[in-house]
């Protein structure tokens, strides 16, 4: 009966592993999105800084 519970608990795990790894490939891909407009945004700022001090 032990190994029938331990068996189920192990799924389960396994289970909430994956799920959480998928989250974390969501937030990953979610970071690395606004990393890029952050870049985006940076640049756009330092071109009018650069207009501004003509």
């Amino acid at each position: 009966a032990d190994a029938i519970v331990l068996q189920y608990q192990n799924q389960r795990l396994v289970q909430q592993l994956e799920a959480q790894k998928n989250e974390v490939h969501v937030l990953e891909a979610k970071l690395n999105e606004l990393k890029a407009k952050q870049i985006a945004y940076d640049e756009a700022l330092i071109g009018v800084n650069k207009n501004w001090n003509l």
